[in-house]
């Protein structure tokens, strides 16, 4: 005979723990509390990474960018108040030139632009000595601007100083190479020294001269510029410079001066033939050969 169960049976079967419909399940829980039940077989889903702390969430405060037209506006005021500043107080208001020699400074100053508004930053040596190129006699050897408003000028006047041959066209040169005459085919026949031996590409008057070889230049602006320190030049008749190690002078009194390279000890040698050569004049010598390429011990050969 088959029993009914009783209802204390019933009431506890109703919490079977087995069967997830039952009230143990769900007496005394809310829905939302209670998780999700999977049956076996279906897939779990993914969980999300385990954190061991919650983050704790930070307090920022936020800074105020400018806006793109605030910095805009910046700019252009800034740029307003140096272009300002630039033509109305950084201008050079005093000049002054030193060493100008047989030029009046007010036209020195005039032809150098200087007369006129000109911007303390904005002007620069080369800008000068291109305006000065208008006299090529005129060479600028020192350029000081003194803030805010000053400016102080060297100048120095070119001096004819040798006589240079190309394309058989006689040309007068300063003791930079700087060409200031044309002379023509002739001989010259001032009382100016002559450069032999240097191979000219071009000759221009008002630029220096390009040479074929650099070095063959370099030797004969060394050469000159140590005989006119010495005020040896108006002595010397030639300078040959076909060699730059083995550069020769030939004197106006006769004699034949070996000097060696001109970048090595030229001060010395040039002395040393200034007194060689004048103790030979004493002694009535009137020709012959000098070496001085070892300063320590000249030799001269009749």
């Amino acid at each position: 005979m088959k029993r009914n169960p009783s209802s204390r049976e019933a009431q506890r079967n109703d919490y079977d723990p087995l069967d997830p419909g039952s009230a143990y399940y769900t007496a005394g829980r809310q829905d939302e509390d209670l998780p999700d039940f999977i049956p076996a077989g279906e897939p779990l889903p993914e969980e999300e990474p385990f954190s061991s702390a919650r983050p704790k969430a930070r307090r920022q405060t936020r800074r105020k960018q400018p806006s793109g037209k605030k910095i805009i506006w910046t700019l252009v005021s800034l740029g307003v108040v140096i272009l300002l500043l630039n033509l109305f107080v950084f201008r050079i208001r005093h000049v002054r030139v030193e060493g100008y020699g047989r030029h009046d400074p007010n036209e020195i100053v005039r032809m150098a632009g200087l007369d006129k508004s000109v911007s303390f930053f904005g002007l620069n040596r080369s800008d000068v000595e291109a305006a000065l190129m208008s006299d090529r006699y005129l060479k600028v050897v020192g350029f000081e601007k003194r803030f805010p408003s000053t400016l102080i000028l060297t100048v120095r006047e070119r001096g004819l100083c040798a006589n240079v041959q190309f394309n058989s066209v006689w040309y007068m040169v300063d003791e930079d190479g700087f060409v200031l005459e044309r002379l023509g085919q002739e001989t010259p026949r001032n009382t100016l020294l002559t450069v032999n031996g240097m191979q000219v590409r071009d000759a221009r008057i008002g630029s220096r001269m390009i040479p074929a070889r650099e070095d063959q230049l370099n030797a004969y602006c060394l050469v000159m510029k140590e005989l006119l320190n010495q005020g040896y030049a108006n002595a010397i008749a030639e300078i040959y410079v076909g060699d730059p190690k083995t550069v020769t002078l030939l004197t106006r009194n006769g004699f034949t001066v070996q000097l060696g390279s001109a970048e090595d000890k030229l001060m010395a040698k040039i002395a040393v033939t200034r007194g060689v050569a004048a103790k030979l004049v004493e002694l009535g010598k009137e020709s012959g050969s000098i070496d001085v390429t070892d300063v320590s011990e000249a030799i001269y050969s009749p």
